[in-house]
C-alpha cells in the first residue's frame, strides 16, 4: 500500500496546476504592461484600497518563499562549485547540533554567499526596458534615446 499521489495522477495535476497560474500572471502582467502600472494599483482599483491588502499580502508571502527557494537552490549550487575549486571543502567540519537538520558546510555558502551577493543585485536601479542597449563596433557602449 502507498501514501500519497502516483507519477500518473501527479504529472496531471501539475500540469494543470502550473496551466491555470500561468493564465493568472500572464493576465496581470498584461495590465501591468499594457497600462505601466504596478500590481498594487491594479488590484487596489479592483478591490479597494482595504480590500485590496489580502491579495498585497498574499503575492508577498509567495515572494518571500520563492526568494527562499531560491536562495537554497542557488546554495547547493554554490556548495558543489566551492567544493569544486576547493576539494578541502568537501570534509569542513560540522559545528552544529543534530537537531537544527543542515550542516554548517550548507550553512555558510547559503546564507553568506548567495545571500550577501543577491542583496545589493535585488537593491540596485535597473535601467528601464525601453531603452535598448547599443554596443558600437569600436567598443563603445551606450543607451539609445528615443
Amino acid at each position: 500500500m502507498s501514501l500519497g499521489f502516483t507519477a500518473r495522477e501527479t504529472i496531471p495535476i501539475v500540469f494543470f496546476g502550473f496551466l491555470i497560474c500561468s493564465v493568472v500572471v500572464t493576465l496581470t502582467g498584461k495590465m501591468g504592461a499594457t497600462y505601466s502600472i504596478p500590481f498594487p494599483v491594479i488590484v487596489r482599483s479592483i478591490f479597494g484600497m482595504y480590500g485590496s491588502l489580502p491579495a498585497i499580502c498574499i503575492r508577498a508571502f509567495v515572494a518571500l518563499m520563492w526568494t527562499a527557494i531560491l536562495t537554497v537552490q542557488a546554495g547547493g549550487f554554490l556548495q558543489r562549485m566551492i567544493e569544486a575549486i576547493w576539494p578541502s571543502f568537501i570534509d569542513f567540519p560540522n559545528h552544529l547540533p543534530e537537531s537544527a537538520n543542515i550542516t554548517c558546510k550548507l550553512a555558510y555558502p547559503i546564507r553568506a554567499g548567495y545571500w550577501l551577493t543577491s542583496c545589493p543585485r535585488q537593491c540596485s536601479r535597473r535601467t528601464p526596458l525601453c531603452l535598448p542597449l547599443l554596443v558600437y563596433p569600436d567598443g563603445f557602449v551606450s543607451h539609445a534615446h528615443p
